[in-house]
């Protein structure tokens, strides 16, 4: 279970920190998304190396920003998250400061959504009681004349 973050307040610490926190925040993005979609193929460490010191090649963080868009709307299963508005928020200048925080709406708001329940798993209604277990049968005991009969030394 992913946990609901403060979106404003996240962009307040990421101006004092000078980016370190967006930084964080972006890793904790795609960790949330990986999470909630279940796969383990993603890699949220990758995704700050590329955003980081990928940029010295130029394309790797806009490939990972657009992946990360991407494993978003995979994990949250969002309609609103299409091509075109993914572009603007990525790649348009000042736009796309809004990329995290939207992102991040989407996220909290799958955090408050209850799981759905995937084909073939069963409901906890659906789940019949377990029947107690079978008692073993009580075998009565048998006397055993040399221990159980009359005290010699009271007779």
């Amino acid at each position: 279970m992913i946990g609901r973050r403060n979106i404003f307040l996240w962009y307040v610490i990421s101006i004092v920190t000078l980016g370190i926190m967006g930084i964080v925040w972006y890793y904790k993005l795609n960790k949330d998304a990986k999470t909630l979609a279940n796969n383990d193929s993603w890699s949220p460490g990758l995704s700050v190396v590329a955003i980081t010191v990928g940029a010295l090649i130029i394309v790797p963080p806009y490939v990972s920003i657009w992946r990360t868009w991407s494993r978003i709307r995979e994990a949250t299963h969002a309609d609103g998250l299409s091509a075109g508005l993914q572009f603007c928020l990525c790649y348009i200048p000042l736009v796309n400061i809004a990329y995290s925080g939207y992102l991040q709406s989407k996220l909290n708001a799958s955090a408050s959504e209850p799981a759905p329940v995937l084909a073939g798993e069963a409901t906890p209604a659906a789940v019949p009681p377990s029947a107690p277990a079978p008692m073993e049968p009580i075998e009565p005991a048998v006397a055993d004349p040399a221990t159980d009969g009359p005290d010699p030394e009271t007779t």
